[in-house]
């Protein structure tokens, strides 16, 4: 599964009649809101966030700040959890059953080894 991506927060930005110290763009009017509602946005240390810039229909920009979220954390012990597609699930539990199989039985056989001392 590839890494997620939470929205922190988006801002538009509106091409400049004139540039002033070469900002093409600006906002000044600008207010944080989350979910619709006003609100303080909290960047965290130790977060790793995404920067997006993008064009939109009416000639000014879009800026959009994500946080990732690494979806293979603390799930590579699993191989069905880092995979999100239906049909390859399958197959994935199927590898993990053979592989919990697999090592049952090698730890039989070291249980049933004498060791000599």
């Amino acid at each position: 599964m590839a890494n997620q991506y939470k929205k922190v927060f988006t801002c538009k930005l509106f091409e400049n009649d004139r540039i002033i110290s070469n900002r093409t763009h600006s906002n000044s009017n600008w207010v944080p809101m989350v979910g619709g509602e006003k609100a303080d946005i909290v960047l965290k240390e130790g977060k790793r966030y995404s920067a997006s810039l993008f064009k939109n229909d009416k000639g000014g920009l879009d800026f959009s700040l994500s946080e990732v979220i690494n979806t293979y954390e603390g799930e590579m012990d699993s191989i069905s959890g880092a995979v999100s597609q239906p049909g390859m699930k399958s197959i994935a539990e199927v590898m993990e059953s053979n592989q919990v199989e697999e090592k049952k039985e090698e730890e039989k056989k070291l249980d049933g080894d004498e060791i000599p001392f």
